[in-house]
């Protein structure tokens, strides 16, 4: 083997070297930042006690946490366990939920009001909150919204979130709920929803945070 060759073989050997051990240091650190936030969660919640949220049946009762089971969500109230809130440490920890859907209306997240454009050329297709109210017109949309918002979301479900303990609610909105151009597909009334949630969070001790999702 020539010379030239040997040393273009240890340079791969090392730049081989080099690359392993920088991955094996990532890889300590990420598992080191894993143990950090593992220790932080049980510092906040206490440790899991090796309970599987995913095998334990609604309502049922541990030391310090307990299922809840209500209206807004079964599919989700079956397997998340929330501490029990206490008028000690626990009282400053935030525990938000998100309101998606209801005045910004998305299709993975709102489907049913999509599915019936599925099958139509790619120029007829809904995609979006616009493009939905555009392919309806103004006066379907108009009555596929209000009915939409009236059901999608509530003052029973913000009773549910309060009694799960949730403290705050997150409401993602679109600008057209106040600045409504008159060339925009999008219909009024969305305004009104807002602030029907706002009094709800509040009757029922909740903060918000209102995000211009739509911008």
């Amino acid at each position: 083997m020539s010379a030239s060759i040997k040393q273009l073989f240890c340079c791969h050997l090392l730049v081989l070297f080099s690359i392993t051990n920088v991955f094996l240091n990532f890889r300590t650190c990420v598992v080191q930042c894993f143990d950090e936030l593992d220790a932080a969660i049980d510092a906040l919640f206490g440790p899991s006690d090796g309970i599987d949220p995913f095998s334990i049946e609604p309502n049922q009762n541990f030391e310090n946490k307990e299922i809840f089971d209500n209206s807004l969500g079964e599919s989700l109230s079956n397997f998340i366990a929330l501490p029990k809130m206490s008028n000690s440490k626990n009282n400053h920890l935030i525990r938000g939920i998100n309101l998606g859907g209801w005045l910004v209306l998305e299709p993975w997240i709102t489907p049913s009001l999509f599915n019936p454009f599925l099958d139509k050329p790619p120029e007829r297709q809904a995609v979006d909150e616009y493009t939905l109210t555009a392919l309806l017109g103004k006066d379907q949309a108009t009555k596929t919204m209000q009915r939409h918002w009236s059901t999608w979301i509530t003052g029973k479900d913000f009773q549910s979130i309060s009694s799960a303990g949730i403290t705050h609610v997150r409401i993602p909105v679109g600008y057209w709920i106040v600045d409504l151009l008159p060339n925009e597909p999008f219909v009024e009334g969305g305004m009104e929803y807002l602030l029907k949630g706002i009094e709800w969070a509040k009757q029922n001790n909740l903060k918000v945070m209102i995000d211009l999702h739509g911008g």
